[in-house]
């Protein structure tokens, strides 16, 4: 498989970090070769030794960057929450307590839904309650605004 290196691409990429800039046109055999391996395994578009290299050439001074690191130290927090939470408790009781956790959030979820559905039905009440062309407009907007389907007769 052969890896092209993209001309086109970013040449200079000015780092307003650190002032440093970047020559992504300019490839080693490693680049290509994991370029190469990725089109192979990944299934997913191709990319080229210029990405990889961009790719692996500015991902320390990602996580450099102040956002990044505050986003690290959150996570961080929330799973020693998380770990304080269940404090105390065996492997039994601390499944027990997610799966409980996990059952409000699905119960949460489905009465929203329900809300939504019974807000649903209650407009196309008040509609009916007004004349058949306010009915069919009620109808046709809940429905998504899509033309009423024929059904017609199989043969």
């Amino acid at each position: 498989m052969e890896i092209s290196t993209n001309e086109n691409e970013t040449a200079d990429v000015q780092n307003e970090n650190t002032g440093r800039g970047h020559d992504f046109t300019k490839v080693r055999p490693t680049h290509v070769d994991l370029a190469e391996y990725v089109n192979a395994h990944s299934g997913l578009e191709p990319v080229t030794a210029n990405q990889v290299r961009a790719i692996l050439t500015l991902r320390t001074e990602f996580s450099r960057l102040p956002e990044q690191k505050a986003k690290r130290e959150e996570r961080r927090l929330e799973r020693q929450r998380a770990a304080s939470k269940y404090a105390g408790m065996n492997e039994a009781q601390k499944k027990a307590a997610k799966a409980a956790e996990r059952a409000a959030r699905e119960a949460a979820k489905l009465e929203a839904r329900v809300a939504e559905a019974k807000a649903r039905a209650e407009a196309l009440a008040n509609a009916a309650a007004g004349s058949g062309e306010d009915l069919a407009a009620a109808v046709e907007a809940d429905q998504g605004g899509e033309a009423p389907r024929k059904i017609s007769r199989r043969r």
